[in-house]
């Protein structure tokens, strides 16, 4: 089974998706529709139940009509089959604080369906979050690290920032500018408040919009000696300096 996608393709694909179901309304869109783009345009439906996986962590899936997904039935673990193409996710993903996870998992699974329909690659994935203080086991950590996540990863990434909103927006905030980066993670306040208010307007957390801003060549990478330089020429940073 062919499974790997050139990234330039998976930038088009997703980009012309975007387009293709926004249609005349994409030059006024602030923030993409992703459960409007999976339901209405894929026409994939959409469910929310109890996971009951193993791993605590997987909280999407898209079935392929043959593999069973575990959840939680009246107190107790049932393998359940969905029809082929059903998206299902964790319910917790309904909660308000998790807004932007469940954005960003409606993308990722509309990502394996629009490879599975042009390359013909596999469904029945469950989409796994990383939890940084959990130890996984080797298998664990190739699936969760394995390209074809990755490239949904990325698809889902140009679904929810298509290189055009990610363009109008930057010219809202920054007159079409790049924002500055000091070392590899250092931002200043005030492009600290830029990148939020951008997130915010997105519907995407600000780390996937700073790595997206970096793919699209939005993100300028500064010395870290600017910085220091920077606040030198400000006064110092002694508080009687400020």
């Amino acid at each position: 089974m062919f499974n790997y996608i050139p990234k330039d393709n998976i930038e088009e694909i997703a980009e012309g998706i975007v387009l293709d179901y926004l249609q005349e309304k994409a030059k006024d869109v602030t923030c993409i529709d992703i459960e409007g783009l999976l339901v209405d345009y894929f026409k994939l439906n959409i469910r929310y139940e109890n996971f009951a996986e193993d791993d605590p962590n997987v909280d999407g899936y898209i079935s392929d009509g043959v593999t069973p997904l575990q959840v939680w039935c009246n107190g107790k673990k049932i393998k359940k089959l969905y029809p082929e193409g059903t998206v299902v996710f964790d319910k917790y993903l309904l909660n308000i604080e998790n807004s932007c996870h469940r954005r960003f998992s409606l993308a990722h699974e509309g990502g394996h369906y629009a490879s599975h329909q042009i390359y013909g690659t596999l469904l029945g994935a469950n989409h796994t979050g990383f939890d940084m203080e959990r130890t996984y086991t080797m298998d664990e950590l190739r699936k969760q690290f394995s390209i074809t996540e990755s490239q949904m990863n990325t698809m889902a990434a140009v679904f929810l920032m298509p290189k055009f909103l990610i363009e109008k927006t930057l010219k809202q905030y920054t007159n079409g500018e790049p924002i500055d980066v000091y070392g590899d993670t250092v931002f200043l306040q005030k492009d600290r408040d830029i990148l939020k208010s951008m997130s915010d307007q997105l519907g995407v957390s600000p780390s996937a919009l700073r790595i997206r801003l970096i793919k699209c060549g939005y993100i300028n990478q500064r010395p870290i000696e600017e910085l220091v330089e920077y606040m030198r020429q400000k006064g110092g940073w002694g508080y009687d300096c400020q």
